[in-house]
Parts: structure tokens; C-alpha cells; sequence
């Protein structure tokens, strides 16, 4: 009799605890909770998930962090392989205003209109596709002929067969680089929203092989490097796709910074921006990833403020290093700027 006794008190025990469970929320538990149905909506606070500046250096598929310094709408990452976090693109923006606004600049280009091999400029969407150095036209190389097996709105910088060619493009327009001097340079203009962000790909493994690749925010010369910054991937120097700042022209890289991810013949997205709180501090990404900063000092990578006011344009550069023919393709591109208070 004592022993049933025992087992209702210890089930009415149980019952109350789900109870308060259910009602507020006011369990703590050291270890592991399984349940069925978690019901938080009763709770006057909730914290869901790990937060903290820094990412942690490990994690396993299904955890999630928020990223305290991140954009506001953009803090969410999300492992979505071991030890890697992906970042929740996330915009925190109100209702789309449809009417043109002349507090903002938006330029975007999708290649769509260059169906056939052209020679610089070609306009392209909100931008000047203009060739820096080199002589090859765009998709594919030679006079007027029709693209070969391009999908629609994807267009190909081509290098010549002989080693050390060197094909360079870049999208301009007035809005990058106003001419201003260093104090008026995107730069500079990092206290403003700002965005650039380039789709690429290597269309096949031998594209990367023994050559150099680099795109960014850069001086639209025939320099090499350029100054600026962005990633590259410079066979025999580099394993990884690599962030890069460069502050004099053809004297090498001021500072260099792995993103950890291979060159391949995916689709890989470069993202550079603003978050509008700091002169002279860029952020820039690769696939989502781990965001490199940008700043004179203290920051991962280093850049001068000096020479600043060059880098006047969204540039591709491409260099074999040996007699084949390297391509590598575009596919989008795009400039935003929030600019309302410069007025």
C-alpha cells in the first residue's frame, strides 16, 4: 500500500511541475529537457539563442547564433554544415516603396542585354562595362561573333593563350568614386549604407588552375595590382578564394586574409559594405560567410585612407599565368547606396 501511495504523489508531483511548465515557462534544467510541445508565448522574456560578437570557432548542423555587430535584420547565422555558419540574408527593412527615390542609388546589372561578343563600353543596366587592360572583347573573345553555350544573362572575360595575359573590366558610374579626393570616397562614406555585391564562377577547374583572379572596389587601371580591395586567387600563392587590400598601385598587397573556401566552379557571391556607423571601416564577405572588416587599423584586414578616392569602380581582372586561355564568368552585379543625408 505505502509503495502506491508513493507512485500518486510522485505522479501528482509531475503533473504540477508540467503544469508550471506550461503556464510561465519557470523550469530550469541542467542537461538535457525532452518534450513534445514547448510553449514559450506566456514567458515575459526569452533569449532562443547563443549571442555574441565573435562566431564560434565550431559548430554542428541545426544550431543557431546571433551575431551581436552584424547588420540589424542580418544577425541570424545558421550552421549549415559542421563548423561552418551561414549568415540569414535578412534585410529589417520596411514595405518596398515603389516610387523612384532620389535618397537612394540603386545601379544593378544582370548581362542580360550583351548577347553577343562586344568591345568597350558597353552599357549595362545602371553601369559603364568598360575594359581597363587587354584587348579581348566579352563572350567570347573576337569580333561581333554569337556567344557559345552562355546562358541567357551570363557573360564571359576571356584571356588570350599566351602566359601572363592580363584581361581587365570594370563597371563604372559616377556614383563609385566621385572624384571628391580621399575624404569624398566610398571610403570615406562608409557613415552611409552602402552595398556592392558581384556574382562569379570559374565555368571549369582549368580556369583556375595557373592564374590569377582578383575582384572588388579597385582603380580602374591597367596596374597590377590594383589598389583597392576585394578577394582573390592567385595560383602557387594563394589555397583559398583570399580577402585582399591593396593601397599602392603595382607594389603588392598591403594585407591578405583566407576565407577558407577552395576555388571551384560554383556560383560565388562578393558581397563589400557599409554599415553607416564609422569612416574608413568596410566589411566584406564570401558566400555568406564570416564577414572580413576593413579599416586603417585594428580591423582584419588594413587600408589607408590615403588613395582612397581611386577606387572608382566594381573591377575583374584576370591573368593566365601560362599559354591557355582562362575565362571566368559574371552573372550580376549590383551598387546601392543610401545616401539621403549627403543632399
Amino acid at each position: 500500500m505505502r509503495r502506491w501511495s508513493s507512485i500518486l504523489v510522485a505522479a501528482a508531483a509531475t503533473a504540477v511541475l508540467l503544469y508550471a511548465v506550461t503556464l510561465n515557462g519557470s523550469l530550469q534544467v541542467l542537461g538535457t529537457l525532452t518534450a513534445s510541445i514547448v510553449d514559450f508565448t506566456g514567458a515575459v522574456s526569452t533569449a532562443p539563442m547563443k549571442s555574441g560578437a565573435a562566431l564560434p570557432a565550431s559548430c554542428a548542423v541545426g544550431q543557431a547564433f546571433f551575431k551581436t555587430d552584424a547588420a540589424p535584420g542580418q544577425n541570424i547565422y545558421l550552421c549549415t554544415a559542421g563548423n561552418t555558419w551561414t549568415q540569414v540574408q535578412g534585410s529589417g527593412a520596411g514595405p518596398v516603396n515603389p516610387k523612384p527615390d532620389p535618397n537612394y542609388i540603386s545601379l544593378v546589372t544582370d548581362f542580360s542585354t550583351m548577347n553577343y561578343a562586344q568591345a568597350s563600353p558597353i552599357y549595362a543596366g545602371g553601369f559603364m562595362f568598360a575594359r581597363a587592360v587587354g584587348s579581348n572583347y566579352l563572350s567570347p573573345s573576337g569580333s561581333g561573333s554569337m556567344p557559345s553555350a552562355l546562358p541567357a544573362g551570363v557573360v564571359s572575360i576571356t584571356t588570350s593563350a599566351t602566359a601572363n595575359d592580363r584581361q581587365g573590366w570594370g563597371l563604372r558610374s559616377n556614383s563609385l568614386g566621385n572624384g571628391g579626393g580621399d575624404s569624398q570616397s566610398l571610403y570615406a562614406l562608409t557613415t552611409y549604407d552602402w552595398e556592392i555585391v558581384v556574382i562569379f564562377r570559374y565555368p571549369a577547374s582549368t580556369d583556375y588552375a595557373n592564374s590569377n583572379l582578383v575582384i572588388g572596389l579597385l582603380e580602374d587601371t591597367t596596374s597590377d595590382p590594383n589598389r583597392g580591395l576585394g578577394v582573390r586567387f592567385l595560383a602557387g600563392t594563394d589555397s583559398y578564394f583570399t580577402f585582399y587590400t591593396a593601397n599602392t598601385m603595382g607594389d603588392g598587397y598591403t594585407s591578405a586574409l583566407s576565407t577558407g573556401l577552395a576555388p571551384d566552379t560554383n556560383w560565388h557571391k562578393l558581397r563589400i559594405r557599409s554599415d553607416g556607423t564609422t569612416a574608413y571601416k568596410i566589411y566584406m564577405s564570401l558566400d555568406g560567410g564570416a564577414e572580413a572588416s576593413v579599416c586603417p587599423s585594428g580591423c582584419s584586414l588594413t587600408a589607408s585612407t590615403t588613395n582612397s578616392s581611386y577606387w572608382g569602380a566594381i573591377g575583374i581582372y584576370l591573368k593566365t599565368l601560362e599559354a591557355a586561355a582562362k575565362r571566368v564568368h559574371l552573372d550580376y552585379a549590383h551598387f546601392w547606396a543610401d545616401l539621403r543625408d549627403l543632399r
